[in-house]
């Protein structure tokens, strides 16, 4: 009995954890200002559908936190997934500029995936999100659409809000229930906040492909009225959706895992 016991350990521990962990990738981007960054790629559902979600966290977040771990894990069941540790965060060089440069860094991700899949969808949360815009404005024809979740207009629009200042206090007595236990990296390389960059309403009225909006109106964070500052600027096809008790952009999908996952599902079949 013991021996069998063994038995089954080994199998375990040799033959099916290598098979679990073999749809999980690593690689390493350079940025054309010469930013070394990291990025984790898990397999989507086989045989390959060609679909690929690139996810651009937003603030404190990498791939790595919980927070984005599962959702990379449950968004495999839709695509191929690839997330980007932005400058200054995780594994990633260099230092976080808050929307100033991060979307040099989808730059190169996007130039490798766009040869490789037919359909790209780039996935931003709150900073992300804004980055995400950014990218697809001034390196255009390489996503195929834009899933925006509680995008803001700029930082610098955060922090005249109050939300910046405020958040901290509304998060200590928020009665919010979670699927999945919220986790943020808020020690990662802070560089320039206030560097200069351009408002996302500005841009967004010159985005070419569908864009889709998420956003929480129990967000303290980025208020509603930023995000739809964006919103109300986007010239093409687009779709705006409010989760009234929803919280602020990545802890929407860990309220409710299976309703994020059935948004962005929809929103790449449109």
């Amino acid at each position: 009995m013991r021996y069998c016991l063994w038995v089954v350990i080994f199998l375990w521990l040799f033959l099916l954890v290598p098979l679990l962990a073999a749809d999980c990738k690593y690689f390493t981007f350079t940025t054309s200002d010469e930013v070394k960054l990291f990025a984790e790629f898990k397999s989507g559902p086989k045989p390959s559908c060609q679909r690929l979600i690139i996810v651009a966290p937003g603030f404190a977040q990498h791939h790595a936190t919980r927070s984005m771990q599962a959702l990379t894990s449950g968004l495999t069941s839709t695509a191929d997934v690839l997330i980007i540790d932005f400058r200054g965060t995780g594994e990633s060089y260099g230092y976080y500029w808050f929307g100033a440069k991060e979307h040099l860094d989808l730059e190169p991700v996007l130039n490798w995936a766009r040869p490789q899949y037919s359909d790209i969808t780039l996935l931003g949360f709150s900073l992300g999100a804004y980055s995400s815009l950014r990218a697809c404005v001034e390196f255009p024809g390489l996503a195929d659409r834009l899933l925006l979740v509680s995008c803001p207009t700029q930082v610098e629009d955060i922090i005249l809000s109050g939300a910046a200042f405020l958040n901290p206090l509304a998060v200590a007595f928020r009665q919010t229930s979670f699927q999945i236990k919220p986790e943020d990296d808020i020690f990662f390389r802070w560089g320039p906040i206030l560097a200069a960059k351009p408002s996302g309403a500005e841009l967004a009225g010159n985005i070419q492909i569908p864009c889709h909006f998420l956003v929480g109106g129990q967000d303290t964070l980025v208020y509603e009225s930023l995000s739809k500052k964006v919103y109300n600027a986007v010239k093409v096809s687009k779709s705006w959706l409010k989760i009234v008790n929803g919280v602020h952009a990545e802890q929407i999908f860990l309220q409710d895992p299976d309703f994020f996952t059935i948004w962005v599902r929809a929103n790449m079949d449109l």
